[in-house]
């Protein structure tokens, strides 16, 4: 199973923890993760992810997405990425 994690803000990285810590539990998962702050990227180096260089690219096969980017975001990214594949979302709430 491939998840995405879409922003890598403190959220992204609190969910990121989280899978991370069940990886082994429930078989083969790849994560992936985007951030448009590459330097975020320095702040999970300890987590063996799939950095992607676009949105696209980090969406490609995956079954499951996290998106963690600011809340006046979340209908712009949603409406984006939901074209490209059947997805599961996980978006914090409130989607505005």
């Amino acid at each position: 199973m491939i998840v995405t994690i879409i922003g890598l803000g403190s959220i992204g990285k609190r969910h990121l923890k989280t899978l991370y810590s069940i990886k082994d539990k429930i078989g083969k998962l790849d994560i992936r993760v985007f951030d448009t702050n590459q330097n975020r990227y320095n702040e999970i180096a300890e987590f063996d992810v799939i950095i992607s260089k676009n949105i696209e690219t980090s969406l490609e096969g995956s079954s499951i997405v996290f998106l963690c980017v600011p809340t006046s975001l979340h209908v712009e990214i949603y409406n984006k990425i939901k074209k490209q594949g059947n997805f599961h979302f996980f978006i914090e709430k409130p989607f505005s």
